[in-house]
């Protein structure tokens, strides 16, 4: 199995280096003009990319470069909460009113730490603009909390904590897994 695993990375490390990688990656997702692979497991890791780092002087990304993770970091904040609600400090069904006050706007209903957790909250995101020039041009900017919050004050809630197919049954309806 170690060995299998280590070929399959290897493969696909070589894969990635042979075939035009660039041009793949335009047609998949616009603007990107590199991939990264890692592949780590017990019989040890391998990387690879392919493409460039910048157009203007085809320089070569190095394998070990550093990139940004984006919605990943979604798992990782979900498995922190989730070690807080089972030390007591959290409670799924507690609202993000109780535990941040402040930053949703007084209009919007109680959001639970579940809802957020399982996206069934309903909280709308920023509107930003639809226009791949822009979005090009902003995308190393980093907004604070704030930034982003006021942006979701601009809009309505996309649906309400019953309303919605998705939202958990209350309590009382459903098993408790707590003692």
């Amino acid at each position: 199995m170690k060995r299998s695993s280590n070929l399959v990375a290897g493969s696909l490390v070589r894969a990635i280096r042979r075939s035009s990688g660039l041009a793949i990656l335009r047609r998949c997702v616009g603007q990107a003009t590199y991939s990264l692979v890692r592949v780590r497991g017990e019989a040890g890791s391998r990387t690879g990319s392919s493409g460039v780092r910048d157009l203007r002087t085809g320089g070569r990304v190095p394998d070990d470069a550093r990139f940004r993770i984006g919605s990943v970091t979604k798992v990782f904040t979900a498995t922190v909460v989730l070690q807080l609600v089972g030390e007591g400090k959290i409670d799924l069904d507690g609202t993000v009113q109780h535990y941040l006050p402040g930053p949703l706007p007084a209009s919007y209903p109680p959001v639970t730490v579940a809802q957020l957790l399982n996206h069934t909250s309903g909280l709308p995101s920023p509107t930003l603009p639809d226009d791949d020039q822009w979005i090009l041009d902003h995308r190393y900017d980093t907004w604070t909390p704030q930034q982003w919050m006021d942006g979701v004050a601009k809009n309505p809630m996309e649906f309400t904590r019953w309303s919605s197919r998705w939202a958990r049954p209350p309590r009382a309806t459903r098993p408790c897994c707590r003692p």
